[in-house]
């Protein structure tokens, strides 16, 4: 693993891509078996503090970019999803391209504790399809399917609620 940052890819056993694990504690203790079951992290991806840290999957081109993003996935992610702060964490169903994106990607750019932001897809486990999930909080706890191009709003297809 060709990892930047304080302790990424630590007990890491996943196939990790160019460019890929970059963030303190990225793609840190992920499954002990993730490289004979030919798990793989793809180029540019996984980005940020715990960024796929902790993960049971195949992550896509580009995919997981933000603190948080992907933490606890355990279901496949396509190519340039899961973008943004808290994207797809504790993620149990598989995501398409495109999809689960929003645009704050660090915790010092939310005021007040960033650990109750509301990221894209945030402990969703319904199959996303293309495109889809688009903005804070879209998808968060959602347990259906989810057509491509669809849910493209902020807090769409949510079934979480700020305090």
């Amino acid at each position: 693993c060709h990892s930047i940052g304080k302790n990424a890819c630590h007990m890491n056993t996943a196939i990790v891509r160019v460019e890929s694990c970059i963030g303190d504690f990225a793609c840190s203790d992920n499954s002990l078996d993730a490289e004979e079951n030919g798990i793989e992290i793809s180029s540019l991806s996984c980005q940020g503090f715990y960024a796929c840290s902790m993960i049971a999957t195949n992550i896509g081109i580009n995919s997981c970019i933000g603190d948080y993003s992907c933490q606890l996935a355990s279901s496949e992610i396509g190519d340039g999803s899961c973008m943004g702060l808290f994207s797809c964490f504790i993620n149990s169903g598989p995501i398409a391209n495109g999809s689960c994106r929003s645009d704050i990607t660090k915790c010092d750019e939310v005021e007040g504790d960033c650990t109750r932001y509301l990221g894209a897809c945030l402990s969703q486990s319904g199959e996303i399809g293309n495109g889809s999930c688009v903005g804070e909080n879209s998808c968060c706890s959602n347990t259906g399917d989810i057509p491509d191009n669809n849910c493209l709003e902020p807090d769409s297809c949510s079934n979480c609620f700020e305090e």
